[in-house]
């Protein structure tokens, strides 16, 4: 998906109404850096009301695969100083060998299929990959093994991990009915007693029995 043809804040909406995963179309860090400024440039977003704010940021969440936090920082740092810039790493690490980009297809293509166990999910890779997908080049040649660990990486769960929302409840209130409390704990029975009249007075001494 070409995102760079996103101009308007309509557009971004529609957007993520209608695609939960994006495919921006960067292999580095440096283009990615260099996307998330324009995005914040070219939308003003110093000057945008709240809500658009944080439209813009799920925007820029769901495009890179970055956390919440992380987003929130890398806007910061464009607010002070206009422009982002990747620090460069002073170790030498492995180079990984699956980007972003199939970790979010690995996660498309189990949200279609309902994840289905690693090996059918490398033969549908396999398969893509022979009809033509060029988008399956590297997830042709995944382990088993290997799928389950991208299963568990943020950029995987971000996408696939249900959100539990808080869900409301009915409770009946102020119904007048006989309570039955019987082997619940946490429940006081009290009984009354008629005692007799005095003075053509009623009298009802409680009688208070715990459970």
């Amino acid at each position: 998906m070409n995102t760079r043809l996103i101009k308007t804040l309509q557009q971004v909406r529609e957007l993520l109404e209608q695609a939960p995963v994006i495919e921006p179309g960067w292999e580095s860090k440096d283009e990615c850096y260099q996307w998330i400024e324009e995005i914040l440039r070219h939308f003003r977003y110093r000057t945008l009301l709240r809500p658009d704010k944080g439209l813009i940021k799920r925007y820029l969440t769901v495009a890179t695969g970055y956390s919440r936090t992380q987003i929130t920082r890398l806007i910061n740092t464009y607010l002070a100083e206009g422009h982002l810039r990747r620090k460069q790493r002073t170790i030498n690490g492995f180079s990984s060998q699956y980007t972003k980009a199939d970790i979010r297809l690995l996660a498309a293509t189990d949200r279609l299929h309902n994840g289905l166990n690693g090996a059918a999910i490398k033969r549908l890779c396999e398969r893509a990959y022979e009809q033509g997908d060029q988008k399956y080049k590297r997830l042709k040649g995944i382990s088993v093994s290997h799928i389950y660990n991208l299963r568990k990486s943020k950029t995987y769960r971000n996408i696939r991990t249900p959100k539990d929302v808080t869900r409301p409840t009915n409770r009946a209130i102020g119904v007048r009915q006989k309570p039955r409390p019987e082997g619940q704990p946490g429940f006081i029975r009290i009984d009354t007693v008629h005692q007799g009249d005095q003075d053509r007075v009623k009298r009802c001494v409680p009688y208070q029995r715990c459970r």
